[in-house]
């Protein structure tokens, strides 16, 4: 991805390298008790690596439409 993680960052993903799925859980009713944060899954670093490609991907072909910007920093934002 040609990025650096703070240490605080490695440190969390030597202990933590993601979790199982929001919705793979025993009572399908609770899954937002088991996501992160704002029901969110925290990603393996192979995942983020995979979900990278694929909105890379999108932005490079013009799959994303008119549905972001680019602003002058070249960060990309809705």
């Amino acid at each position: 991805l040609g990025v650096s993680f703070p240490e605080d960052v490695k440190d969390s993903y030597r202990i933590h390298n993601g979790q199982k799925s929001c919705f793979d859980t025993p009572d399908r009713q609770q899954w937002k008790d088991y996501c992160l944060i704002d029901y969110r899954q925290l990603l393996s670093l192979a995942r983020i690596k995979d979900e990278w490609s694929v909105w890379k991907e999108l932005l490079d072909t013009g799959g994303l439409g008119d549905h972001y910007m680019t602003l002058e920093n070249g960060e990309v934002c809705e």
